[in-house]
């Protein structure tokens, strides 16, 4: 394999969808209490659980040593490592990996921020791997990742705005809470989040998410998208989503999969997300 790409476990990529696309994950920390537990190896169920009891849970970046070790095993089977992190105004990975790269200068590492997390985080490293399944050269290929930066969106559907007004991941966090009251809060998740709207229910915010996506698929005139759904507890409904978005657009590809502990910290345990990415 000429490129491998590596990203963030608050993804939520694991598994067979990861490897399909030659994805590795470096996984984040969540910290409980005085213990400390890689997001990779916590049941999402224990998750759920501390959030249902409201206890303080907090996430921190991968460490000097995992990076080093995920860019190193990376560099046995590959030519080249393309890193795609969380939005660097979530977290300082960005900041920690381009560190542990100029201490990698025998290896040829590209860093990209992906500018989002979660769903979109994930939709994000997927074209990243897809694009790097072709010939170009890192400089090329860097270009056209950037280049994704306009065509792919993602829309958080919330019950609040929660972990992410506390740890002021949010824009206008303050007035949107304010206008809160028994409604789901619709936010993009660009850099920041951001609120952008709200619904009374969830079958509100997917008919909002619908209309933005027909305005992305004109604003760039184009008929075919990939689209990916995180959910929270509620598979189910995902499900019933994912059906009615190919019932509307007929994606070209379409993923269902749940948040990631870290993800579900800051969007809650109902929180779910429609990330796209418009293919021209």
């Amino acid at each position: 394999m000429r490129v491998r790409v590596i990203t963030d476990s608050d993804t939520g990529l694991q598994g067979e969808l990861a490897s399909k696309f030659g994805i590795d994950i470096v996984s984040h920390y969540l910290i409980h209490g005085d213990r400390s537990y890689s997001e990779l190896d916590l049941p999402r169920q224990q998750m759920i659980d501390w959030l249902k009891r409201d206890e303080q849970v907090t996430s921190t970046h991968p460490t000097v040593h995992d990076y080093v070790s995920a860019f190193e095993e990376a560099g046995k089977s590959s030519d080249e490592v393309f890193y795609v992190p969380i939005s660097s105004q979530y977290s300082n990975a960005y900041d920690v990996a381009h560190a542990v790269r100029e201490g990698l200068a025998r290896l040829r590492i590209a860093i990209v921020d992906s500018q989002r997390a979660a769903g979109g985080h994930a939709l994000f490293a997927l074209e990243t791997a897809r694009i790097s399944q072709g010939n170009d050269p890192l400089d090329v290929l860097i270009q056209k990742v950037e280049g994704m930066h306009e065509r792919v969106t993602e829309v958080m559907v919330l019950d609040s705005l929660g972990q992410l007004a506390r740890e002021g991941r949010a824009r206008n966090a303050e007035g949107a809470m304010k206008s809160l009251v028994s409604t789901k809060l619709l936010v993009a998740n660009r850099g920041m989040a951001t609120p952008i709207g709200k619904a009374r229910t969830n079958a509100q915010a997917l008919d909002a998410i619908v209309a933005q996506i027909k305005k992305d698929l004109a604003r760039f005139d184009a008929g075919d998208i990939r689209m990916l759904i995180e959910y929270g507890t509620d598979e189910e409904f995902a499900l019933r989503v994912k059906e009615s978005l190919v019932e509307r657009f007929s994606p070209r590809q379409v993923w269902v999969i749940p948040t990631s502990p870290a993800a579900m910290l800051r969007m809650g345990i109902t929180g779910w997300s429609v990330s796209w990415s418009v293919v021209i």
